[in-house]
């Protein structure tokens, strides 16, 4: 599952976009809501295709938060 956000800006609707690529991935949309000024959203999406493992022992991604605060690891997988 994919929980995601995104703003539109200037006339732009990214959400979209997002919803386009996602659907060309091969997830299927569970969930999608718009604020009520319509410039935001937020969905979820079930992914439909053939799973694979994950890499052992990798940091997958960070959260960088404020710049100069360093970084933080979110998800590290293990090889147990």
């Amino acid at each position: 599952m994919i929980v995601w956000t995104r703003g539109d800006t200037k006339d732009i609707c990214h959400s979209d976009t997002v919803r386009k690529l996602l659907r060309e991935a091969e997830f299927e949309e569970v969930s999608f809501k718009l604020t009520p000024t319509g410039d935001m959203a937020v969905g979820l999406h079930r992914y439909l295709g053939e799973g694979s493992a994950l890499p052992e022992n990798q940091q997958l991604f960070v959260f960088s938060g404020t710049p100069n605060r360093g970084t933080q690891a979110v998800f590290q997988t293990s090889g147990e």
